[in-house]
C-alpha cells in the first residue's frame, strides 16, 4: 500500500521563489478576459446590423411582391380604352398593402401598348451614429415599369 502525498518518503515540492510555473497571473486573467468582452461586443453590433439589414429586404422583398401582383392583375386588366391615362392606389384591390405609405400605379394606353407603372414607398428608419444613438426616417421606394402589348 503507498502512503498518502506527504507522508513519510513521499513529499510534494514546493514552489520556490521565482519560479516560472506558479500559473496566470491576476493581469493576464484581466487581460484575457478585456479581449473576450470586446469580442462579444463586437459580434452583439454584428447581430443587431444583421437584423436591421434583414428587416429591410423584408420590406423591399413586400414590396416588390405588391407591385408584381399590380403588374400581374393590370396584365389582365383591358378596360381602358386607347389614349387614356389613369393613376390609382394599390390599397383599393391589395388589403394587404396598408403597411406601405403610398402605392400608386399609372397606366398608359396606345394605340398597340399598354403601359403600366407601380412605384411603392415605404418609411424607413436609419441610424445616423454606428450605435444606438439617435436615427432619422428615409422613404424608400420600389419601382416596376413593363409594357404589354395590345392586340
Amino acid at each position: 500500500m503507498l502512503p498518502y502525498p506527504g507522508w513519510g518518503g513521499f513529499k510534494l515540492p514546493r514552489p520556490t521563489v521565482g519560479s516560472t510555473n506558479g500559473g496566470f497571473t491576476l493581469v493576464e486573467v484581466l487581460v484575457s478576459l478585456a479581449a473576450l468582452a470586446i469580442g462579444f461586443v463586437i459580434l452583439w453590433g454584428m447581430h443587431f446590423a444583421a437584423l436591421r439589414v434583414q428587416s429591410s429586404d423584408k420590406m423591399r422583398t413586400n414590396a416588390l411582391n405588391l407591385a408584381t401582383g399590380v403588374l400581374e392583375n393590370e396584365a389582365t386588366n383591358s378596360t381602358s380604352t386607347t389614349g387614356s391615362n389613369s393613376t390609382f392606389s394599390c390599397d383599393s384591390k391589395f388589403g394587404w398593402a396598408q403597411q406601405f405609405d403610398n402605392c400608386t400605379v399609372r397606366v398608359s394606353w396606345f394605340d398597340w401598348e399598354k403601359r403600366v407603372a407601380v412605384r411603392v414607398s415605404w418609411l424607413e428608419r436609419i441610424s445616423l451614429t454606428g450605435g444606438g444613438g439617435s436615427s432619422n426616417k428615409r422613404t424608400q421606394s420600389v419601382q416596376l415599369n413593363t409594357i404589354y402589348i395590345v392586340h
